[in-house]
């Protein structure tokens, strides 16, 4: 009978053949998948604590901010040198004394332009980026021998104009 053929005979015997060998591939697979995630464990390990990493930066620059930490001294400073920086092209513009075409001598328009430049440098950590733009346009007026009358208007136009952020 052809069952007992089956029973009796290699189809059996091939049988176990082929789940033993199915068997052994799949334990080289699994090894292999094993050791390419032993090799890979740092680069997860990585990946895990990066976003840990980076919310624990977001809230202590948060914090940073809400505290004050040491931008707002600084800036403050920065103002408080802009002021003074102010007052001292006010001194120089009031006791200068014109030359006959009512422009600043050489030496104190020289003095003036280190005080603008020195205005200058503290203008981008002290005001928005398109005040700032206006600002520089200012001190370019400041700073031009137009006359001493035109210069101190400029002067007062910086004062009025920028006040909030030259406290």
């Amino acid at each position: 009978s052809p069952f007992v053929g089956a029973v009796r005979g290699d189809l059996v015997r091939s049988l176990l053949i082929q789940v033993q060998k199915t068997k052994v591939d799949l334990e080289v697979a699994m090894t292999g998948i094993d050791s390419l995630l032993k090799s890979q464990e740092l680069v997860f390990g990585f990946v895990g604590l990066t976003p840990g990493v980076l919310v624990s930066i977001g809230v202590l620059q948060y914090l940073r901010g809400i505290f004050g930490g040491r931008s707002g001294l600084r800036q403050d400073k920065k103002s408080g040198r802009a002021v003074r920086i102010l007052r001292n092209i006010d001194r120089i513009l009031s006791e200068a004394r014109p030359t006959e075409n009512n422009v600043l001598s050489y030496k104190d328009h020289g003095l003036l332009l280190c005080e603008v430049h020195i205005l200058r440098s503290y203008a981008s950590n002290l005001m928005p980026r398109d005040v700032e733009k206006e600002f520089l346009e200012d001190l370019d007026d400041l700073a031009n021998i137009k006359g001493i009358q035109v210069q101190t208007k400029a002067l007062e136009r910086i004062r009025w104009a920028y006040a909030r952020w030259l406290k």
